[in-house]
């Protein structure tokens, strides 16, 4: 996977070098961090600075935490399953929402459906508990 030797800095628009670490074996992997250091600022960030996934480590067991958090799994079995402390799936759950919350798009596109729905006010009424008897 290529990755860009230059881009441009988030905090002062400078122009921002990769840093100088050699490239694995393999070649550069999807969920390798690479840093950059800005020439003119001189601050480092990578890919994640400034959002809700920023230093949080593990980043190898985030599918599978993203699988638990999508199947609404307890925070206690999500931990398990990732093999991580409660505390530290506590912390993830709220990262993820917080990130999936900021990722709202400002127009949407394509095509829009919508639809009516009906109930049967009725069968509501219809519904007896033990203490109607």
């Amino acid at each position: 996977m290529p990755v860009a030797d230059t881009i441009i800095c988030v905090d002062c628009g400078g122009r921002c070098q990769r840093m100088p670490f050699e490239p694995p074996e393999l070649g550069w992997q999807v969920g390798d961090v690479v840093v950059y250091r800005c020439r003119d600022c001189g601050r480092t960030f990578n890919a994640l600075t400034g959002t809700p996934l920023a230093r949080l480590r593990h980043k190898e067991t985030w599918l599978t935490f993203g699988e638990a958090l999508q199947n609404a799994d307890s925070v206690r079995k999500s931990a398990k399953a990732c093999g991580v402390a409660v505390t530290t799936a506590f912390r993830w759950r709220h990262r993820f929402l917080c990130a999936a919350k900021a990722d709202k798009p400002t127009k949407l596109g394509g095509i829009v459906e919508a639809d009516e729905t009906f109930f049967d006010l009725f069968l509501y009424c219809e519904y007896t508990t033990p203490h109607d008897e």
